[in-house]
């Protein structure tokens, strides 16, 4: 048992999606942990579809996260073009709603910025978040008529219908658990062990993390609740921390663009000003939350290696209750 750790449900971000398969079989563990997540994302489709809000668009993203991580759990006992063709459709799916997702960060950030700057006598940051805002709400229209027509042709289903479990007594639940974490781990520490503050690289940190934190998720019954939540709590700062910095890297970008249209507008020379007093914000959060993150890297890629390093087979270590069965809304 970790010492220090949360034990409660809820307490750790992603703890209520811990598979619950108990088979030792790796055919029927896999196939557990498939339509589990399966039938997650087919209601999550289904909503987004009746109403593509943010809040059900954000949902389907991450449960295509998660089916994703079933597709490399199985993958052993799979063939590798049917996993492939799956993995695929879903990133069309989760990417499909990125751009919203984008869209209504950067928009609300811009309006806690130009209500502040009002208030500051800050008229030229105002306007500038204003017009910007105007411009990010005609892309993200536009990102949501395309999310609405990927989910309307979603393939999903029909590519998951073609995965085919093979059974082989060598493969058991622990064999597939095991192969899905290592494997996450090494491909998170390969990254994480060069230091450096390049966006790019940082923005591919953060996404092995979240593949190295779903994975913590799938096998919790094989390495033990409390050692599973020992990652996610582990990962999960980390993760957060490197997506604030990628949001801010792409705003400055967004920033950065409109600063070379701003001439052609009305106003342009205020506008200009005020577009420039708001790249130089967010360019300096970016920079400053980078260089923090820095600090302090080599501790928390320790204290991930560190819960990695000590993870191993718990077979006696069961969920009781699936907790997608009794999930509510």
């Amino acid at each position: 048992m970790n010492e220090g750790i949360p034990t409660t449900e809820g307490e750790v971000p992603g703890r209520k999606w811990f598979a619950a398969y108990d088979e030792a079989d790796g055919h029927d563990a896999a196939s557990h942990l498939l339509g589990e997540r399966r039938e997650r994302l087919a209601r999550c489709v289904e909503r987004a579809r009746a109403e593509p809000v943010g809040k059900r668009i954000r949902k389907l993203r991450v449960a295509t996260r998660r089916l994703d991580t079933a597709a490399r759990f199985v993958a052993p006992l799979a063939d590798a073009p049917a996993v492939k063709r799956v993995r695929r459709e879903l990133r069309r799916l989760r990417r499909s709603g990125g751009e919203v997702r984008r869209g209504d960060v950067f928009i609300a950030r811009l309006q806690e910025t130009a209500s502040v700057a009002e208030g500051a006598d800050g008229h030229d940051v105002a306007h500038a978040s204003i017009a910007l805002i105007g411009r990010l709400g005609a892309q993200r229209a536009a990102a949501l008529r395309r999310f609405v027509e990927v989910v309307a042709s979603d393939r999903s289903s029909t590519t998951l219908d073609a995965l085919t479990l093979r059974r082989d007594e060598h493969v058991t639940s622990e064999t597939l658990a095991m192969t899905l974490l290592r494997e996450a781990g090494a491909a998170f520490t390969a990254i994480a062990s060069v230091p450096t503050l390049d966006f790019e690289a940082l923005h591919d940190l953060r996404l092995r993390a979240k593949r190295l934190r779903y994975a913590a998720e799938a096998t919790a019954p094989v390495v033990g609740e409390s050692e599973a939540a020992a990652l996610i709590h582990a990962v999960t700062p980390l993760q957060d921390e490197l997506g604030s910095i990628n949001d801010l890297a792409e705003l400055a970008g967004e920033l950065a663009s409109f600063h070379a249209d701003v001439a052609d507008l009305p106003g342009g020379d205020a506008l200009r000003l005020g577009v420039d007093r708001l790249l130089l914000a967010a360019s300096s959060e970016r920079d400053r939350r980078a260089v923090a993150f820095g600090r302090h890297r080599r501790d928390r890629v320790g204290e991930i290696a560190s819960v990695l390093a000590s993870l191993s087979p718990k077979p006696g270590l069961r969920l009781t209750e699936d907790p997608l069965r009794s999930e509510s809304a």
